[in-house]
């Protein structure tokens, strides 16, 4: 039976990867006729796809954690329309893309973590991973400021990283995702 299960579960995500790279494909081709910066982050999050695809089994890759690893990288690549120009409920688009990462993050962290550890320590160890992932997040935005200046996506600061508090207030996006993710994950599975 689990063999069965692990078998459907290769399959998934086979074909999500297929759907993910074919619209990725598609918005990388869209940023280079645009010329667009956001071309950069395609083909990054294409290769980050790739090696996540590839390291499944190691990392007890679930369909939907890659499922939400996914849509968060459209979610991110959609900024080639000007998508992060946009706010909602007076809260930019920024902002609500550090949520849903939060919740990928934390759904990735929760599979990869895995069972034999405690439910206080598993929702320690997801949330200090989320964090991690998105602190490295805000150390390569400044970086790519500092050696390419100012523009979009993800290796430069742009529209929705202005102020002077934006890592603070996206690592508490994140944080809150996190939460979020744990929250719902835990009601799902009751």
């Amino acid at each position: 039976m689990k063999n069965k299960l692990e078998n459907t579960r290769h399959k998934n995500n086979i074909l999500l990867l297929w759907l993910f790279l074919l619209i990725l494909v598609i918005l990388e081709i869209y940023g280079i006729y645009t010329r667009s910066e956001f071309k950069f982050d395609s083909l990054i999050m294409i290769f980050i796809l790739l090696v996540i695809y590839l390291l499944e089994d190691k990392i007890k890759l679930s369909n939907l954690g890659f499922s939400l690893l996914g849509a968060l990288f459209i979610f991110h690549n959609l900024g080639v329309f000007g998508l992060y120009n946009l706010s909602f409920l007076n809260i930019g688009y920024d902002k609500y893309l550090h949520f849903f990462s939060g919740i990928a993050l934390a759904k990735l962290s929760f599979d990869f973590i895995g069972e034999g550890k405690s439910k206080t320590k598993k929702v320690v160890y997801v949330l200090i991973l989320v964090l991690i992932f998105g602190l490295l997040h805000e150390a390569i935005e400044s970086l790519g400021n500092l050696i390419f200046g100012k523009g979009e996506g993800f290796i430069f600061i742009g529209p929705g990283d202005l102020g002077t508090f934006d890592s603070y207030k996206d690592l508490l996006s994140d944080l809150l995702g996190g939460l979020f993710g744990l929250i719902i994950g835990k009601k799902l599975t009751k």
